[in-house]
């Protein structure tokens, strides 16, 4: 959920004596625009306006300054559709943001115009358990990724040592084969949602996991684990964009 909103204090962000900081001191660099006009920024997460709450989320990539002639501006959006990520240029009007992080350094403005520089954060999580059940306020430093890799996440590269940003990724994922099949397991490599769809609609655009339940949408995959639904039994990293 957003850590700050419009019009709230930022004594918690700020420093824990609440102390504001002064554009008009030399403390801050001078802004040439209002940053509560830019609604949207790269890493915020954000879907279409009137959308339901079941349709995938996209996490902006960047905010490309507008072409001569464009009437509206656009950002750059990786949908986080199941294992997809497909990306595309979308209006920002047409966009709401859902979550924006904000990370150590990061200049802001509250409601009422003050201006300051995060230096602590805190982030709370609802989750939504595999049975349906929905746990609130979860400390996010309690949890961690089953994932290796996100979209946004920072790597290194072992052999080069070269710094760069996950854009997209695919996964292979372990499925049990059953019983009357030959039992044992067998692997999809590169899964995407087009092999394989989640059972449970709330979990259509989620990421695979294990114990998930999945329709076997390809007619060669179903034919040789001779089922159309089974369980994830592991999720692997595969190919990385970065």
């Amino acid at each position: 959920k957003p850590l700050l909103a419009a019009g709230c204090s930022l004594r918690e962000a700020l420093s824990p004596a609440g102390a504001m900081l002064d554009p008009g001191a030399g403390l801050l660099p001078e802004l040439d625009a209002d940053p509560r006009t830019a609604t949207v920024y790269p890493d915020d997460i954000v879907r279409r306006r009137g959308a339901a709450a079941d349709n995938p989320l996209g996490r902006v990539c960047c905010v490309p300054l507008p072409e001569t002639g464009s009437d509206a501006a656009e950002a750059h959006i990786y949908w986080l559709t199941a294992m997809d990520n497909a990306d595309c240029m979308e209006k920002i009007e047409e966009l709401e943001v859902v979550d924006r992080a904000l990370l150590h350094g990061d200049l802001v403005s509250a409601g009422d115009g003050r201006i300051g520089i995060i230096t602590a954060s805190r982030v709370e999580l609802e989750l939504r358990l595999p049975d349906g059940r929905c746990i609130r306020g979860v400390d996010s430093r309690d949890v961690h990724h089953l994932q290796p890799f996100r979209a946004g996440t920072w790597v290194v590269a072992e052999a080069s040592g070269w710094l760069g940003r996950v854009e997209n990724w695919g996964e292979d994922v372990t499925l049990d084969v059953p019983a009357h099949a030959g039992g044992g397991s067998i692997v999809v490599v590169g899964a995407t949602s087009a092999v394989l769809r989640p059972l449970d609609s709330a979990q259509q655009h989620a990421p695979f996991y294990p114990t998930m339940r999945v329709q076997v949408l390809c007619p060669d995959l179903r034919r040789a684990i001779r089922t159309s639904t089974t369980t994830v039994a592991r999720v692997q990293p595969g190919d990385v964009n970065v």
